[in-house]
């Protein structure tokens, strides 16, 4: 099973990192705990082949310091902390998939056609404030694992997200002229202008502020890693809404907040994570564009 371990000499570099560039001192590393299901383990009994549905089953065995979000067709979303898990009964067809850390997502456009039990891991990897995540294809040897535990979940049914007429091209409007707007739709527009969409009015993309906070980066440079740099964060609230043909056909709520970074860290990587939420939702949704969408590079 893979594990991040965070031994001596990456706690010493990460408190020297805290100290040095992030404010006062490091937040102690722990992992959250989750409510867990302890009526049911699909598991155990879902695990064996079963030909009349797609089982999907996403596992973190892992330390983080915040619960990662799973984010599944924009219609069902999760949390996962170490050694936990979510159970989906999914519909073949197409998915988009977008794993939400605090300092950066991992995104994948599958197809459930050809497989009746699908695995996959969220691993983390070390960074400045938080694990960074990578989303992966698991293995049934880490989903046996007696600490992996299922999440308590509200809806486990997943129809086909894949839309019945894909898109030829593409713009993006925004509701303002505020730079971070701006911003984000120049990242859409750069992200996919790479897969050699077209210019349209195919797929409009409509960006508009639900709610914005500046925070304090002075406050999150001082007080670091802390608790206590949570009360100076910048957040960020941005609707996207998706028009086929001018009707409006779907609409995604993307939540992202900044906590600290180096030198109280700067907000245009608020405004990265937003853009490639979108773009990877919109291309696999409207494109039928597979994996990899976006995917991070260590």
């Amino acid at each position: 099973m893979t594990n991040v371990k965070y031994t001596k000499l990456s706690l010493a570099i990460a408190i020297t990192i805290g100290l040095g560039l992030t404010g006062c001192g490091p937040k102690i590393i722990s992992a959250p705990t989750l409510e867990t299901n302890k009526d049911v383990d699909y598991k155990s009994n879902k695990l064996a082949n079963d030909n009349s549905n797609t089982h999907m089953y996403i596992y973190l065995d892992s330390a983080v310091i915040k619960p990662v979000v799973i984010n599944i067709d924009n219609l069902i979303f999760d949390q996962l902390a170490k050694n936990t898990y979510g159970y989906y009964k999914i519909a073949k067809g197409t998915h988009w998939i977008g794993v939400l850390g605090a300092e950066n997502s991992s995104f994948m456009c599958i197809n459930s056609t050809t497989n009746n039990n699908l695995l996959y891991e969220v691993d983390t990897y070390m960074g400045i404030m938080d694990a960074r995540v990578e989303f992966k294809p698991g293995t049934v040897e880490d989903m046996k694992d007696d600490d992996l535990k299922q999440i308590k979940q509200k809806n486990q049914n997943i129809a086909s997200s894949l839309y019945t007429r894909s898109a030829e091209s593409f713009s993006v409007e925004i509701n303002g002229d505020d730079e971070y707007l701006l911003e984000i739709k120049h990242n859409i527009d750069e992200k996919i202008n790479k897969l050699s969409i077209d210019k349209g009015k195919g797929l409009v993309i409509k960006l508009s502020t639900l709610s914005k906070e500046d925070g304090n980066q002075f406050g999150r440079y001082f007080w670091g890693l802390t608790p206590e740099a949570e009360k100076y964060k910048a957040s960020i609230k941005i609707k996207s809404e998706f028009l086929i043909n001018g009707q409006k056909v779907d609409e995604m709520i993307s939540v992202k907040e900044l906590t600290g970074g180096i030198f109280g860290g700067g907000k245009s990587n608020m405004y990265s994570l937003v853009s490639e939420e979108v773009v990877s939702y919109a291309i696999c949704k409207y494109f039928n564009e597979k994996f990899p969408a976006i995917r991070e590079s260590k």
